[in-house]
């Protein structure tokens, strides 16, 4: 059961991620810039270290990105150092589309370079059903 739900995971990994870089690639040229990298400060307000991770595995590939460095995490506040070369307004985009994959319900804030992540609620994820022998 852990295997199967582990796949479908990655599965869904992988789909998002491909949705993020065709979306990125339909984008026009504006929403990234070579010669542009900004450092955004992201605060997942609310947030357990564990669906902190599911973000991670989402926003590393997002279009654009450079680096990320953990700036501090308690039981439920997580600050990090994101750099893109994409722009503000895909980076947003892009991590609410990933909330809503991930059955999140948030309120995204954000100010020039700081952004923050709200979580106001879990939407529970049906499971594939499988009927087993």
């Amino acid at each position: 059961m852990r295997s199967y739900m582990a796949s479908m995971f990655i599965l869904g990994i992988i789909v998002l991620g491909s949705f993020f870089s065709v979306n990125a690639q339909n984008e026009s040229t504006s929403v990234l810039n070579a010669s542009a990298i900004s450092e955004y400060n992201i605060e997942f307000a609310q947030f357990t270290p564990e669906q902190v991770a599911q973000f991670h595995a989402f926003y590393v590939h997002y279009s654009g990105y450079q680096s990320h460095h953990l700036a501090s995490q308690n039981l439920s506040n997580t600050k990090i150092l994101y750099s893109t070369l994409a722009s503000k307004a895909l980076l947003l985009n892009n991590l609410q589309k990933t909330a809503e994959y991930l059955g999140l319900e948030v309120l995204v804030r954000s100010a020039e370079l700081k952004i923050s992540l709200q979580l106001m609620g879990v939407t529970p994820r049906n499971l594939p059903y499988k009927e087993w022998d």
